[in-house]
């Protein structure tokens, strides 16, 4: 925007880490997490992003103003996702992991549950079975495709029938 700061690439400011891979390459390793990397020569100029016009062109525009942000040391974005969906999406995960290391809808729930929570009810109409299942089916559908959706910043059961 006009008058704003150009952001800093100073690494003490914004990176955990300064990774020098030659003398023209340098990777900082943001706070946030993400990798960034640089022409060494341009690190105490403005920088620019370049961005294919392409049919994610919001979501990388969202991105780009993302990392700008975090390299101003500003608050950042808030995340698109509710904390009720993050947990969601974390368990769903976590539900698959133990699928595939064979552990049944039960032993899943008894983990999460606890035994006695799960032995309250006949496990054949258990609601807690059921939510075990709708996870399980919430965690397939975004490794079919709902993790698509997620990338572009949207919500993971957009196109969900």
């Amino acid at each position: 925007m006009p008058g704003e700061t150009a952001p800093s690439l100073d690494p003490e400011h914004v990176a955990s880490g300064a990774l020098r891979v030659d003398e023209n390459v340098v990777v900082l390793r943001l706070n946030s997490g993400p990798s960034l990397t640089f022409d060494a020569k341009i690190l105490d100029r403005a920088v620019g992003i370049l961005l294919p016009l392409d049919e994610h062109w919001r979501t990388r525009v969202a991105a780009a103003h993302r990392v700008r942000e975090h390299l101003l040391g500003r608050r950042p974005m808030e995340n698109p996702l509710t904390r009720q969906q993050r947990a969601r999406i974390l368990s769903a995960c976590r539900l698959l992991d133990a699928r595939a290391s064979k552990a049944s809808y039960r032993t899943i729930a008894q983990h999460v549950f606890g035994q006695s929570h799960v032995d309250q009810e006949s496990w054949k109409t258990s609601s807690i079975k059921a939510r075990i299942a709708r996870l399980s089916a919430h965690g397939t559908h975004l490794i079919d495709s709902g993790y698509r959706s997620l990338l572009l910043g949207q919500s993971p059961t957009v196109g969900r029938s």
